[in-house]
């Protein structure tokens, strides 16, 4: 498309004057050509200024549109990008909140959780250290129960061997008084 506005605008460019003959008001060909050489000569010669004004401004028209285009393209781009940008930001601060939410909602079933058995575990040893209170208790009570059945009995047998031994003192006590009373008539007679 590019080739074909190039090559309607030299046809154009070749039909019209130059630029420079129409601000001066002068003929295009000042002198007549008298030799079809020299003819075509000045013709290409023309032809070839034309066409590097023509690209001139054409590259000037080129390189200008072509940086309105890219500024247009970048600024589309930087808009584009900033919407996804933002709209990823959005998301991924939807999926955060939703996410510490959760891990809220985990959290505190977790510590009910816990709450829960630690109040079973202490009901638990509550109930197993009443339980051994008690087992203590009554082993505590029989225990006192056969010790003062133990003391009773070594009490009536140290009793009755006191007894004993008072008997057995007495009656060598009144032996002794006898062989004394007995041996006093002998140191006496």
């Amino acid at each position: 498309m590019c080739k074909r506005l190039l090559i309607v605008l030299i046809a154009a460019v070749m039909m019209a004057p130059t630029s420079s003959a129409v601000v001066a008001k002068e003929p295009l060909l000042k002198k007549p050509l008298l030799f079809p050489k020299v003819k075509a000569r000045r013709r290409e010669e023309l032809k070839q200024e034309l066409k590097g004004e023509l690209l001139d401004e054409l590259g000037a028209k080129l390189d200008a549109d072509l940086a309105a285009a890219m500024k247009q393209a970048t600024e589309t781009l930087t808009n584009v990008t900033n919407e996804n940008i933002a709209t990823a930001s959005n998301k991924l601060k939807t999926q955060h909140e939703s996410s510490v939410k959760q891990l809220s909602a985990q959290t505190g079933a977790a510590k009910k959780a816990l709450s829960d058995q630690a109040a079973a575990n202490q009901k638990a040893l509550a109930t197993q250290v009443n339980q051994a209170k008690t087992a203590l208790a009554e082993q505590t009570e029989k225990g006192l129960a056969d010790i003062a059945k133990q003391n009773a009995a070594s009490f009536a047998k140290v009793k009755q061997q006191q007894k004993r031994a008072l008997a057995v003192l007495k009656k060598q006590n009144a032996e002794f008084a006898a062989a004394l009373a007995d041996q006093q008539t002998k140191f006496e007679a």
